[in-house]
């Protein structure tokens, strides 16, 4: 019988490198910039995306930045611009971008963390 350890694949694969960004924050930014409204859930979500789109614009990464969720280590989902992929699909993977580009994108987030690699 094979047994799988589902912690170390965790560990090992599917993970995203980049920042969690609160739904929140992005809703607040949306709402600013008349990006959408917040009507109803799908309206609000509709601005969420729309207001990841334009920080990754803003920070000229949209050709590398892709807008998905992360699990943290205490296992909530959390919305994330992901720099870099892993996992077993190699077409799903990508590698690290060049520094400007996490330079501008942590200069937009106004921030000075680094990327940081969460579950995806």
């Amino acid at each position: 019988m094979l047994i799988i350890n589902f912690d170390k694949f965790l560990s090992d694969r599917n993970k995203v490198w980049g920042y969690l960004i609160n739904d929140a924050a992005l809703l607040q930014y949306g709402l600013q910039e008349n990006l959408g409204t917040a009507d109803t859930p799908t309206t609000q979500e509709n601005t969420i995306y729309r207001a990841g789109i334009d920080l990754s614009h803003s920070a000229r990464a949209s050709g590398h930045v892709k807008f998905t969720s992360a699990t943290t280590a205490r296992g909530s989902s959390e919305t994330c611009f992901a720099l870099a992929r892993v996992t077993d699909d190699p077409q799903e993977c990508f590698g690290k971008p060049p520094r400007e580009l996490i330079d501008r994108l942590k200069e937009v987030l106004k921030t000075d963390k680094e990327p940081r690699w969460y579950y995806w």
